[in-house]
């Protein structure tokens, strides 16, 4: 049993593994067509994780709503709004693209109440701001100043501030305005270091390929070793 539990698993992702990598870099028609088989699979396998989380998602709402513990009413909403669109998008919308009843549900329902969310959290993030961005240190005050040009220089009132202001002193017609400046800003230091995230993840997702391929992680079997 311990090899059908450790072995087989770990040869069967270390030859697949190989397989795709060699599969991605080969023009070899048997290779590329291993490959477009196997992201099909990839589909197929997401899709059986998807209905696995809606099942886990109901599970985990129908005990909130069998204990009645707090917040339970919301588990309600999201029940009725589930089984709602499942039936509207399943029973009566032949063709979802084409709108009805589903289409505006989703327009003008999900739409909005997403948006929404995501405006609260502008509140949460300008308290986590005010909360880090007190000017303390050097590094702090840079990030103070570096937010504020970025908040004021793209919104239309940073365009209004500059044009007033070199209106007024002729001097500052040499310095950028808000505008200018957040662009810089985005375009230069930020992107730098969204490259160098970018580049960390990338080390690490080879690594954690190629311990993966070789065996050395095995927490996907169930165990750390």
């Amino acid at each position: 049993m311990g090899f059908f539990k450790r072995q087989l698993p770990m040869i069967i992702v270390s030859v697949v593994g190989f397989l795709m990598i060699v599969s991605y870099f080969s023009p070899a028609p048997f290779l590329q067509g291993m490959f477009t088989g196997a992201n099909e699979w990839v589909q197929i396998i997401a899709n059986f994780a998807l209905v696995i989380g809606v099942f886990s998602l109901m599970r985990a709402h129908y005990i909130k709503i069998k204990r009645k513990e707090a917040g339970y009413g919301y588990s309600i909403v999201m029940y009725i709004c589930l089984i709602f669109m499942t039936f509207v998008g399943l029973a009566l919308e032949r063709n979802i693209k084409s709108g009805g009843v589903f289409m505006w549900m989703f327009k003008w329902v999900n739409t909005p109440l997403t948006m929404t969310t995501f405006s609260l959290l502008a509140f949460y993030i300008a308290s986590a701001a005010y909360r880090a961005f007190r000017a303390r240190t050097f590094d702090a005050t840079v990030m103070l100043v570096g937010a504020l040009i970025l908040m004021i220089g793209r919104v239309p009132l940073g365009a209004m501030l500059s044009d007033f202001v070199h209106q007024q002193i002729t001097v500052t017609q040499i310095i950028p305005g808000l505008p200018e400046m957040a662009g810089w800003l985005l375009s230069v230091p930020a992107m730098a270091a969204r490259r160098a995230i970018f580049l960390g993840l990338a080390v690490g997702i080879v690594a954690t390929s190629l311990r993966i391929l070789f065996g050395i992680e095995r927490t996907y079997m169930g165990g750390g070793d």
